[in-house]
Order: structure tokens, then C-alpha cells, then sequence
């Protein structure tokens, strides 16, 4: 994939635990941290598996797409 939005909050698996089988399988996929949970203990774990960024929710959709143009490069 190009990019992965990827939410912290997921009903059967945690987004931290997603986001490390993801670069487990494929180290340089980007991540995008999408979510109103991102806490400094999630967002300290998610830096050292090398996430893309992170965007707060409530996000404005130009906020998404400056964040998907700025990584697509």
C-alpha cells in the first residue's frame, strides 16, 4: 500500500499492537496515526516503530490530505 491510516481504538486488537505487525511484515510502509487516542506512552512506542505521523481527531480534511501529499513524496 501506499499509505496506512491506521486508528489506535480497534475492537479486536489494539492499534499499537496492528501498527507492529504491519512493520514486522513490511518495515518501510508508512503509518499514519489517525486517532484521538494517541497518548504519550502510545505515541513514544509508535516513534521507535517508525510511524509516518500522527493526526489528532476531530482532524480537518485538508490537515489529512497535507499529511498524505507530505508522505507520498
Amino acid at each position: 500500500f501506499d499509505l496506512v491510516l491506521l486508528d489506535l481504538n480497534l475492537p479486536l486488537r489494539t492499534g499499537v499492537e496492528v501498527c507492529r505487525t504491519i512493520k514486522a511484515l513490511a518495515p518501510d510502509q508508512p503509518v499514519l496515526i489517525c486517532s484521538a487516542a494517541v497518548v504519550a506512552d502510545h505515541e513514544a512506542e509508535l516513534r521507535q516503530l517508525g510511524v509516518a505521523g500522527f493526526l489528532g481527531k476531530p482532524y480537518h480534511p485538508e490537515a489529512l490530505r497535507d499529511h498524505v501529499v507530505r508522505l507520498a513524496r
